[in-house]
């Protein structure tokens, strides 16, 4: 934009220079008229070239992305039937492959991004639907979004069980506030938030800490370690 703006000035600027004649000015008038001309029709028509550009990630199966774009094209012309239609096309198909990527972060206990991007989908389907076209199955994406922070919290909370029995504080610590990170409402909260400020902030044993521990565990001080697990002694 900068170098076509420029060199229509540019032609200005050498048209009223005496050392040329008639035809020659008359010719970089032209020129600089026309280059002008394209400029404008290319600013005005942004919708077009979001179309085009969808179109090209549809032959490489891009569709999320193709869907992006046509959404892109209506944001600037509502009336773009080419863009509807492509975005009615395209969807749902892109919506599907979206929601692959937050499947498969899921499989990797990456359940934050997975729910990002779910959240991203629920954008996605709102503004598809604002230009008149419907998602059905972006209807559940609200139980699905609480079914995987759901899913993510207690799966953090077992690591984090399974940790701290066997004496890796550190690692049950990290489990436990990834766990208490994805959703303090679920069963294992309270029990988790407990955990974690008794590993976090006692440095000696404390007799209403050990009667809390549902598992009646009883901790004291090592040198080997700020915490030693040792069974509960039965009294005789």
């Amino acid at each position: 934009m900068k170098i076509l703006t420029r060199f229509f000035l540019f032609c200005i600027f050498v048209s009223r220079r005496p050392c040329f004649d008639n035809t020659k000015i008359k010719g970089l008038k032209l020129i600089g008229i026309l280059l002008f001309c394209h400029l404008l029709i290319a600013c005005a028509t942004p919708h077009i070239d979001y179309y085009q550009d969808a179109l090209k990630l549809e032959q490489t199966g891009q569709y999320y992305n193709v869907a992006q774009l046509s959404i892109k094209s209506l944001d600037s012309d509502p009336t773009y039937k080419n863009s509807y239609d492509l975005l009615k096309k395209i969807a749902e198909s892109g919506f599907k492959q979206r929601e692959v990527n937050a499947q498969k972060y899921i499989e990797q206990n990456n359940y934050p991004a997975a729910i990002t991007v779910l959240n991203e989908l629920k954008i996605f389907a709102r503004e598809s639907n604002a230009h008149g076209v419907n998602i059905p199955i972006a209807n559940s994406l609200d139980e699905k979004i609480k079914d995987v922070t759901n899913e993510g919290s207690q799966n953090w909370y077992n690591i984090a069980e399974d940790y701290f029995k066997k004496q890796d504080y550190e690692n049950a610590i990290s489990a436990y506030k990834k766990a208490l990170g994805l959703n303090n409402g679920l069963p294992p909260f309270n029990r988790s938030s407990f955990m974690l400020y008794f590993l976090t902030e006692f440095n000696k044993e404390e007799d209403h800490a050990q009667e809390a521990l549902p598992s009646r565990r009883h901790f004291i001080k090592t040198p080997r370690s700020r915490y030693s697990y040792q069974p509960r002694q039965n009294c005789c």
